[in-house]
């Protein structure tokens, strides 16, 4: 480019971008870049001839920047598809930001303040030879604050040869690194001991995030406690509790011990901490939102009316002998898989304080789950072969039938445990982690299913109305049997459209697609008795025969009763 014709900004990413990050049209494109940097900070070691390059940088002002540019980056939420990607491009970023302010910053036995977009720094150096009997040494940053008590600094400059080094840094953004777009954390990212992290309990970033930094090594716990006064996010509002927390590097979580919530306003909060990590503030949801707060009600009242659908159902598929065939079978089958699936969510999935309890129960609703497709994936396949096929389903084994509907999902998900053991380990509810991974251990099969299902209803349904309009003498028994598959796509709609919304919900988090997907989950028993039940009419004249049978019943003895007082002598 022409000298002069780039403003400063562009500049500056096109420096960045020329250490080795790679370009996009609208800036840096934040690829493990950070990772990037570390490999930098230690080419010397690695030989990797970036030690020039490293030199010519001003590391204080121009790799800080780019490290604000990749955040500014960070909020074009659609580079990264993948909690677990951007989980990661946080974690490399606190890192990267660690090593660059050890390296170079504390380098320079400079006390400085710097301002970039997104990341402010404070960074001191005191010689030990002068140290004061200051009550506190004080860093400022953005609104925050960071104080170390005079005899702790002095304890810690016992550790370095020449004087201390202290950083604190203030990294704005990071929030959009680490959550999915509703700006609530998964369950599995937080490790608190307070009593307000209860089962069901969200927490959103409070703060920016803090990081405070020491050139002292040390591993134990400080003889004294740093305070850290963080600026409350404008954009948090409500009657939340409000936590300290820092980022637990061993175990990938925030967690809380160690770190005291000691003082809080209507724009602050102070924590003290007797180490240095990066700190935050969690804020509970503990009053519910009011576009949510009636979701349990619905899940319960919901699952309790498919219970008793699902129950009907059983009992009509087991009785009901005008409709007996392959074909009910698999509706029998379906229905017991979806109403244990129901039976044990309703009472076992909050059940989180017996561990090995909450696997069992995790791992058996994803069977029973992946069941009840596989189940209508064999009512596909039945279908394909009466008309396609032209093939007497009632010469159908039921071994191998029973073989695929309760020995495929039980494959499926030994396979996922095997692959990934921790996709049932959860904190606040007995099922899949709240992970992409985990959670395509359930929906990748479910997608399949519902693709290949479609496929074959489709190719079912265009060789019946090729069937229908060639075969009048036949018509009636093939109008039954489009009847059959009209009802069966229907439900598969109902039953795949309610897991795609699920999927959705979990990829990109919205109140409308939440009870679009509770609504049409908790009432999939309602519909496999009206489908299945109501609207066939073979069944309806069962249940009148039963209806009249009972009525007789009740009328005859009425009058046995009757009969019996009257002729009791006076």
């Amino acid at each position: 480019d022409r000298a002069g014709t780039n403003p400063p900004e562009t500049i500056e990413r096109a420096r960045c971008c020329s250490f080795g990050l790679k370009m996009k049209s609208n800036g840096c494109k934040m690829i493990l870049i950070f990772s990037l940097l570390l490999d930098a900070v230690n080419s010397y070691s690695r030989g990797m001839g970036l030690h020039s390059c490293w030199q010519d940088f001003k590391l204080n002002s121009t790799i800080l920047q780019c490290l604000s540019l990749k955040l500014e980056d960070s909020t074009n939420r659609t580079n990264y598809p993948s909690s677990e990607k951007s989980r990661q491009l946080f974690r490399d970023y606190l890192e990267s930001l660690e090593e660059v302010i050890r390296t170079r910053i504390f380098n320079s036995k400079e006390t400085k303040r710097k301002y970039l977009e997104n990341i402010g720094l404070a960074s001191m150096y005191v010689n030990r030879t002068k140290l004061g009997s200051e009550q506190a040494w004080n860093l400022h940053v953005g609104g925050n604050e960071m104080q170390v008590p005079w005899k702790l600094m002095q304890n810690l400059s016992d550790l370095c040869v020449t004087g201390i080094y202290c950083a604190f840094v203030e990294s704005k953004k990071l929030d959009l690194l680490f959550t999915r777009g509703n700006d609530f954390l998964d369950q599995s990212d937080i490790n608190l001991t307070t009593n307000a992290a209860q089962p069901g309990t969200v927490f959103r970033f409070g703060s920016n995030v803090v990081t405070g930094l020491f050139n002292a090594n040390t591993t134990s716990a400080f003889s004294l406690p740093i305070s850290f006064v963080l600026l409350h996010a404008k954009n948090i509002t409500g009657n939340g509790t409000r936590l300290c927390a820092y980022w637990n590097r061993a175990r990938q979580v925030w967690a809380d011990d160690g770190c005291r919530t000691v003082e809080l306003n209507a724009t602050h909060t102070i924590c003290n901490a007797y180490h240095l990590s990066s700190f935050v503030i969690l804020v509970s949801s503990s009053e519910q939102d009011p576009d949510i707060k009636y979701a349990p009600e619905i899940t319960f009242g919901g699952l309790s009316v498919s219970l008793v659908c699902l129950s009907i159902s059983i009992f009509t598929f087991l009785k009901c002998q005008s409709i007996q065939s392959n074909r009910t079978t698999i509706h029998l089958h379906l229905s017991l898989c979806l109403f244990l699936a129901y039976l044990i969510f309703l009472v076992f999935v909050n059940n989180t304080s017996n561990q090995v309890g909450c696997l069992i129960v995790a791992a058996l609703l994803h069977y029973l789950f992946l069941a009840v497709f596989v189940w209508m994936l064999l009512e596909g396949v039945v279908l394909y072969l009466m008309v396609v096929m032209v093939f007497h389903i009632s010469s159908l084994r039921g071994r191998y039938v029973y073989a695929v509907g309760y020995g495929l999902p039980a494959v499926l998900v030994s396979i996922s445990a095997s692959i990934q053991p921790t996709i049932y380990e959860t904190k606040t509810y007995c099922w899949l982690a709240a992970t992409p991974s985990a959670a395509w251990y359930f929906g990748g099969p479910v997608c399949f299913i519902v693709l290949v299902n479609l496929v074959v209803f489709s190719i079912t349904l265009w060789k019946l109305t090729q069937k229908i309009s060639s075969l009048v003498p036949n018509a009636s028994k093939l109008k039954k049997i489009r009847a059959f598959v009209g009802t069966a796509v229907a439900q598969l709609f109902l039953l795949g459209i309610t897991w795609i919304f699920g999927i959705v919900h979990f990829i990109r988090a919205s109140t409308t697609i939440a009870y679009l997907f509770i609504i049409t989950n908790v009432f999939q028993g309602a519909s496999i008795f009206i489908f299945h039940c109501l609207l066939n009419k073979q069944v309806r004249d069962e249940y009148r025969k039963w209806f009249s049978f009972v009525c007789r019943s009740q009328r005859a003895k009425a009058q046995s009763t009757s009969v019996q007082s009257t002729s009791i002598p006076q």
